[in-house]
């Protein structure tokens, strides 16, 4: 039985511009608006903008996953999203963290034990402070969405085999971190307790409500412009005042209108293979820009922007085919079985 939702043209040209707006940060893109006057308008392309489209991007295409899954066969298979979800995440982020050790080993510069380990095991979002190294920076936005991905499918199979509007668990979840991130303040001086999986996932959250708002929607939207009014509004309201609750919106509404207008020959044009596979490569070029650039030039192993970009591109498309795709295989294979799976991790309502 399939598990796959329908594709929706325009996210793969996003997640592109994601990664590219995290490398242009770190390359020096806020210093570059500065100089040229536009300081206010550097958040709509700053990284820290990018990371809160990849976060709602992926809260969104998690929970279409899921949504297709329950409605096709009643059911959620636990073990296999945890399993499939190791293979997509897991093989690219230690085969990069083998990289950093090689570099680190050979003397080429020199890697924290500490903060090592903190990445290692997935929990840069939670290291102190006095340990934190600027070349695995990069590395705290993977270890929440890492993190999301662990509790989520349980939050959603608890919905289910208890008879619960899931929405219900989103709403509550985005409320609760605007009450836990001021509890947490007191440790700041030691932690970035901002970036704390249950203060940081807010965004990635917003993207799971707007998926079962896209589910419930389909056919009463299509060929419709106004999410992209209301996109373009919120979005431009960033340069009044910057909140990463309200961009997380604004992202929510453009990948709405991307969703019902896959039949306008803007969208249906980012089919094109070569789109596509901007799409395909985005995450390693996040995971290749943090080894790369790093997060400050003191610790680039390469400080030509030009010659970095590059690096990181090639970097990015050989891990493509060398590491990913041929995972991939594994993981549509595994999804194809799925139906044998042992029905100890299937919930049910």
């Amino acid at each position: 039985m399939s598990r796959e939702f329908r594709y929706i043209a325009g996210l793969d040209p996003l997640r592109f511009l994601g990664a590219s707006s995290v490398i242009a940060l770190h390359l020096g893109s806020a210093a570059l608006f500065k100089e040229a006057g536009l300081a206010d308008y550097h958040v709509l392309v700053s990284g820290g903008t990018g990371v809160n489209l990849f976060y709602v991007i992926s809260g969104f295409l998690i929970t279409s996953l899921i949504s297709e899954e329950v409605r096709q066969s009643g059911a959620f298979d636990l073990k296999g999203f945890f399993l499939r979800r190791a293979l997509r995440i897991f093989p690219l982020y230690y085969f990069v963290l083998g990289s950093y050790l090689l570099v680190h080993l050979l003397g080429i510069q020199k890697l924290g034990h500490t903060s090592f380990t903190f990445a290692a095991l997935y929990s840069y979002n939670f290291i102190p402070s006095r340990f934190y190294d600027g070349w695995l920076g990069s590395f705290h936005t993977l270890a929440t969405e890492e993190h999301f991905y662990l509790v989520y499918p349980l939050i959603w199979a608890l919905c289910l085999w208890r008879r619960l509007p899931i929405w219900i668990a989103l709403v509550t979840l985005i409320l609760l971190t605007h009450i836990t991130l001021p509890l947490c303040r007191p440790l700041q001086a030691d932690f970035f307790v901002g970036r704390w999986t249950f203060n940081a996932w807010g965004p990635i959250l917003i993207g799971c409500v707007f998926a079962r708002i896209n589910v419930a929607g389909q056919g009463i939207h299509e060929g419709r412009k106004y999410f992209l009014l209301v996109f373009g509004l919120l979005f431009g309201s960033q340069v009044l005042a910057s909140n990463a609750l309200t961009v997380s919106i604004a992202f929510g509404f453009l990948i709405l209108h991307l969703s019902f207008n896959q039949h306008s020959q803007f969208i249906a044009a980012m089919r094109a293979p070569a789109v596509r596979y901007l799409g395909s490569i985005s995450y390693g070029m996040y995971v290749w820009q943090s080894f790369i650039i790093s997060t400050g030039a003191s610790r680039r192993l390469i400080t030509n922007p030009v010659l970095a970009v590059v690096v990181v591109l090639l970097l990015s498309a050989l891990s493509w085919h060398c590491v990913e795709r041929p995972i991939a295989r594994i993981r549509d294979r595994i999804r194809s079985r799925a139906p044998a799976v042992s029905e100890a991790m299937v919930v049910k309502p």
